[in-house]
């Protein structure tokens, strides 16, 4: 057999072992995600709490792509944003990130194309580089530039109920279209998970609420005494007032 034979099929060898490797890799990571997406899935349904359904989100995700550290910002429609959960960050960074500008721009840019963005995509976008003009023209000094990486929203029809922002991968590579078809999906399941809880937490404070006017009602029926009965009046007529607030 020639050496240019020998070497020939050596190569081809090389080359199949590397083709097995890389289908093994990928099953692998295949098969991780599909367990994230069914721990994803067990957790969210469990919870009856926003904050809670919130850090198990991010926890499947981050770990499923490798992000360094992410968090979570629950909305609260016209552009306002709370940090719900985090993970990766110590106390003082999580309170940078809360207030950081360029990071509430980019979930705002995020809610309203309603599709998932990286800094750099963002940075290329009309309306966020419209933000920035805006932001230095005002303060030259300001912070522009987003500290998180990756924002996905998670979308409830057309509307966002949070947005999942994640920090750079672990290994330093860009975020890739099966990451974030990964994202999109545990998002979807997110969403549905913290806008049920955040019903749910809604009826537990008008049960409570109406329990205290039953009682306040109650009280006030009971007595006849005119005193007694301007001050429950009073303190019916706050409690209404609380229970209309929400």
């Amino acid at each position: 057999m020639s050496e240019d034979l020998i070497a020939r099929l050596r190569a081809e060898n090389a080359q199949l072992q590397a083709a097995i490797d890389q289908s093994y890799a990928q099953l692998t990571e295949v098969t991780s995600r599909v367990l994230a997406m069914s721990e994803a899935a067990t957790s969210l349904v469990e919870t009856h709490d926003a904050a809670s359904a919130s850090v198990a989100l991010l926890d499947v995700a981050a770990r499923a792509v490798l992000a360094r550290a992410g968090c979570v910002f629950l909305s609260h429609g016209e552009g306002a944003f709370a940090l719900a959960a985090a993970t990766g960050i110590d106390e003082d960074q999580q309170d940078a990130i809360a207030a950081s500008v360029p990071d509430i721009a980019l979930c705002n840019l995020v809610e309203n194309e309603k599709k998932t963005y990286d800094v750099a995509e963002a940075e290329a976008d009309e309306a966020f580089q419209e933000w920035r003009a805006e932001a230095l023209s005002a303060d030259p000094g300001a912070e522009t530039h987003p500290r998180l990486e990756l924002f996905v929203p998670l979308m409830l029809g057309d509307r966002a109920v949070a947005v999942l922002a994640l920090g750079k991968r672990a290994d330093g590579k860009r975020y890739d279209e099966s990451d974030r078809l990964f994202l999109e999906h545990v998002a979807d399941q997110g969403a549905l998970a913290i806008d049920r809880a955040l019903l749910f937490e809604q009826n537990q404070n008008r049960i409570e609420d109406l329990d205290a006017l039953l009682r306040v009602s109650r009280e006030l029926a009971s007595t006849l005494d005119l005193d007694h009965v301007l001050i429950t009046a009073v303190n019916l007529t706050g409690a209404i007032v609380a229970a209309s607030a929400r």
